[in-house]
């Protein structure tokens, strides 16, 4: 069942802490190249954790990442904009596609893996026009935003969301398969 990432939830907090942390800061790890798993982290979350402290405590964990990165200076603080604060609705979209899923998508017919990619589909646009829309509109870096303005950098910078939140959310759940097999461990969603 794709309802629970790892049927331990110590696991999918450790899982999913550790990836966050090796793939949202580019400062302390050698992979710099790494695209960020946040978007999937948050996803995977929902589907795992019913409590809303899921939620809070991974946008938590995301915040002091951050704050420990650009306080090293190790990073431009070029983000960090009054639109920063967007990427926690962006988040929480993905934590409710998760919590979806977990209730309604699996359940609601015979395509599970159809629906999954749909929620997925949804979830990117929403958090791409959150997070890149919130830059672009209230990064303060351009000077006259607009729509028209915003399009053509949706169309470049959405493709890279969704493939890497395709990617990490198959590769996590492919993980979940094989670490529940090893162990052989009871189903257990928070």
């Amino acid at each position: 069942m794709l309802t629970s990432l790892f049927r331990k939830p110590y696991a999918a907090v450790l899982w999913l802490s550790l990836l966050m942390i090796v793939t949202r800061n580019h400062a302390w790890t050698p992979l710099h190249h790494l695209p960020d798993a946040s978007l999937a982290i948050f996803f995977l979350t929902g589907i795992q954790f019913r409590s809303r402290w899921s939620l809070s405590g991974f946008l938590l964990l995301a915040a002091l990442i951050d704050a420990l990165v650009l306080g090293s200076g190790a990073v431009s603080a070029l983000c960090l904009t009054p639109a920063y604060t967007l990427l926690a609705p962006a988040y929480a979209s993905a934590w409710l596609g998760g919590r979806w899923f977990a209730t309604q998508g699996e359940r609601s017919g015979p395509f599970p893996l159809l629906r999954l990619m749909g929620v997925l589909l949804i979830v990117a646009l929403v958090a791409e026009c959150l997070a890149s829309g919130g830059f672009y509109f209230f990064g303060g870096y351009f000077a006259h935003p607009s729509l028209s303005g915003f399009a053509p950098r949706f169309i470049q910078y959405f493709p890279h969301t969704l493939l890497s939140l395709f990617v990490y959310t198959g590769l996590l759940l492919g993980v979940s398969h094989r670490f529940n097999a090893r162990f052989n461990t009871s189903s257990h969603v928070l």
